[in-house]
């Protein structure tokens, strides 16, 4: 008999295919401020934009300082006179748009709510936007309740973070899986807080962070095998 009875989501990039919708988003951006979409602009904005996800999840800003400063620095790196909270704003806009779903995922939701698991969303992002796209890609019923970065007020791998969603629905670490594609903010918080980790590694990366997950998938149909198991 599975131990499990309760599955912690992540959503970019475990659900929801983060990675597509962020190049969409993308695109709109550069097309509105006259921006080759090209290798080197590209890598710049992630450049940017990941160390401050990183400063952030370290505890060292303020969420509300990614969204101030990665375009602002972006622009600054280009050359460019624009202005970044601005174009940030236009940037969630039309990532808002974006719902599209990560194979087998809904099947695995299906499953998973048909056996009887609890399942939780646990997600560091923005309230609106999150809501919204699990609700366009028609996914949002199936999640027992939402637990957002933006809501909750800490972000993973912050063990507060997990602490409000296990002390509000009284959970037993050991019946509790965390399922994501982060090593830094899924699988450390999880290891940190004691609960075993699912690293979905379905865009094949090499694993130099150190971080040991329970298990390691590459895609959500072997996290259903996991769980029939």
């Amino acid at each position: 008999m599975n131990k499990y009875k309760t599955i912690l989501l992540d959503i970019d990039d475990t659900i929801l295919n983060f990675q597509s919708n962020e190049q969409q988003a993308l695109t709109r951006v550069f097309r509105d401020y006259a921006i080759p979409y090209q290798k080197e602009t590209v890598t710049l904005y992630h450049q940017i934009n990941r160390s401050l996800w990183a400063a952030y999840e370290k505890g060292e800003i303020d969420r509300q300082v990614i969204f101030n400063e990665r375009y602002q620095r972006f622009f600054h790196e280009l050359g460019i006179e624009a202005n970044g909270k601005e174009a940030d704003e236009r940037y969630r806009n039309y990532l808002n748009d974006g719902h599209e779903k990560l194979p087998y995922a809904r099947e695995l939701l299906t499953f998973l709510k048909k056996s009887g698991f609890q399942i939780f969303a646990a997600t560091n992002g923005v309230k609106d936007t999150q809501y919204r796209r699990l609700t366009d890609a028609h996914l949002l019923q199936y999640f027992d309740k939402l637990y957002i970065s933006e809501e909750v007020g800490f972000q993973k791998p912050d063990i507060r973070f997990f602490d409000a969603i296990f002390i509000e629905n009284q959970l037993n670490h050991d019946e509790v899986l965390m399922v994501g594609d982060s090593l830094s903010s899924d699988i450390k918080g999880g290891k940190d807080y004691g609960i075993d980790t699912v690293w979905l590694n379905w865009k094949n990366q090499t694993n130099t962070q150190g971080i040991s997950p329970t298990y390691t998938l590459k895609d959500l149909q072997a996290l259903e095998k996991l769980l029939k198991g």
